[in-house]
């Protein structure tokens, strides 16, 4: 329909010019000032320093767009860099750097780092390497055969059966050499 009235402007709606000047663009430059504020803010909140004990997550898997991730340590903040922090492992005293997004607080500098501490970080994210496979045998609770693994570095008191079908999607072919060697 004709109204015979000029088209308005699309920037109407956010410049009103009246007697009193723009209402709506102060309002729009307050609210871009306030999320730039809370932008600094939240680069600025790391709450970390050297000494601390922190948690440092590692990504086990992805599924779909989504990181499946872990946290594991504690480990001990040697320096402190403006986006990153140096950290090293209890046990071996290895050290990385990390980024701040990746860490999580688990304790200040007056953690009692006890034999119990220890031995709970020395058992989490072990990757062993598989000397041999020793025997096998039949387990009816889970319907699979199970290995009895040869760990590289550890002693045969440490042999542990574990499920043929997990052994062999990380050592497919020693599985498929023993499955012939036994035949």
């Amino acid at each position: 329909m004709f109204t015979g009235l000029p088209c308005p402007s699309p920037l109407e709606a956010i410049f009103v010019d009246t007697d009193q000047g723009p209402k709506n663009i102060p309002v729009v430059k307050s609210s871009a000032t306030c999320e730039q504020q809370l932008l600094e803010l939240k680069e600025s909140l790391v709450n970390f320093s050297v000494g601390d004990y922190v948690l440092k997550s590692r990504v086990d898997e992805k599924v779909g767009n989504k990181l499946l991730v872990t946290w594991i340590g504690p480990f001990v903040i040697t320096r402190a860099d403006s986006h990153s922090f140096r950290v090293r492992k209890l046990i071996s005293g290895k050290e990385s750097t990390v980024h701040a997004s990746r860490l999580k607080f688990y304790a200040d500098k007056s953690l009692n780092v006890n034999e119990e501490l220890l031995e709970h970080v020395a058992s989490q994210g072990i990757v062993l390497k598989v000397d041999g496979i020793r025997d096998h045998r039949w387990n009816d609770r889970i319907k699979d055969y199970e290995l009895l693994m040869h760990w590289h570095d550890l002693g045969a008191i440490e042999d542990s059966w574990e499920p043929m079908k997990s052994v062999r999607k990380d050592v497919r072919l020693m599985v498929e050499n023993y499955e012939k060697s036994d035949q």
